[in-house]
């Protein structure tokens, strides 16, 4: 069964980074998103859902030809095809023109923050002048296992992930003179099942309004009382009503929702100051093995809580065998607790 738009708990991820990108969206000459957008879309198991890939050019660019895209996704719970956007479809004959008409093509690979990837690449005989909204290609989407499915799009990173195999290459958008476009703006979309009671969660990257209505606007209406942080110094919970990455906190809902928020740049580098004693502290953009974050000489254990039993469950102590470790991995969206053995600083990066 298809579905064109739903509501969702789902990830995919979406990445076009381009060489030498600009950082100020105010600057973006082309944009490049899903249609419709991921944040949208809610499968059940069996069903599927087609969206496009595209990139709106606009007249501050002179021209678009090339392009080359890496989408990653977790085939445990998803499985992802893409196929050549059709320009001219004549009945019933079929496409009597493709977009990418010299060449187009796409094959997947082992690899990335997810398990797989999708690597699509494309070329325009003659290119178009600028501005164009051109399909880079037609994704569908089916849910083969229940399961959460983080969803991260972003056009413009790649988790420091090799996106070509076997050789390396790097998402971009090309010009009629082979040269990468720069100007690109891109689009970040969070979103995470939230549970009725506390939820500890944290900022994968940073928002367009960091206020906690704004954060928070997609539940807003379920959000009761204060949002709270942790303060390590103090060792007191403080209500907040700002939000930004790196840092845990805990919002109460009063029935099950989606928490959907949209970013500007990625959390994709963390550098805290880490009190003695408890820290409440937030995840970054990418999945992040817990091994990789605590060490035996400052760290005593991490733990996080879960929503859905409303309890902490999952810990992680750095000189636990792994079979006791039931933390496993730091997800994007989800907030944390480290014990440390001393004041230390916790440097971390995708």
């Amino acid at each position: 069964m298809n579905k064109a738009v739903f509501k969702i708990e789902i990830v995919l991820t979406v990445f076009a980074m381009l060489v030498g990108i600009a950082t100020t969206p105010a600057l973006a000459h082309v944009d490049v998103y899903f249609s419709p957008e991921p944040s949208t879309l809610d499968l059940a198991v069996g069903e599927n859902v087609s969206v496009q890939l595209i990139a709106d050019v606009d007249a501050n660019e002179t021209d678009f030809m090339s392009f080359q895209v890496g989408i990653d996704f977790n085939p445990n719970v998803v499985t992802i095809s893409a196929e050549s956007p059709c320009k001219i479809y004549a009945p019933p004959w079929g496409c009597w023109e493709y977009w990418w008409n010299n060449t187009w093509n796409t094959v997947q690979y082992d690899g990335g923050p997810y398990g797989r990837f999708q690597w699509t690449t494309g070329t325009q005989k003659k290119g178009w002048d600028a501005p164009i909204t051109v399909p880079l290609a037609n994704i569908t989407i089916e849910r083969v296992a229940p399961g959460p499915i983080y969803l991260d799009i972003s056009p413009r990173e790649f988790s420091h992930e090799i996106r070509y195999a076997p050789s390396c290459g790097l998402s971009m958008l090309g010009d009629k003179q082979g040269q990468p476009i720069q100007n690109i703006s891109w689009h970040d979309t969070s979103e995470r099942k939230l549970y009725a009671g506390w939820n500890l969660i944290s900022l994968p990257f940073e928002p367009e309004d960091n206020s906690t209505s704004s954060v928070l606007a997609s539940v807003w209406d379920n959000v009761s009382g204060p949002v709270y942080k942790y303060n390590a110094a103090t060792k007191q919970f403080e209500s907040v009503t700002t939000m930004d990455p790196g840092v845990g906190y805990f919002v109460y809902l009063t029935s099950d929702d989606y928490w959907v928020y949209n970013g500007t740049e990625k959390y994709d580098e963390m550098n805290i100051w880490l009190e003695p004693g408890l820290n409440m502290i937030g995840a970054l953009c990418w999945p992040k093995n817990v091994s990789d974050v605590l060490t035996s000489g400052d760290h005593w254990y991490a733990t996080t809580f879960n929503a859905s039993e409303q309890k902490y469950t999952d810990t992680f102590n750095p000189v636990a065998p792994d079979v006791f470790n039931r933390l496993t991995k730091m997800e994007p969206g989800a907030g944390y607790f480290i014990s440390a053995k001393h004041g230390c600083w916790l440097n971390v990066s995708c």
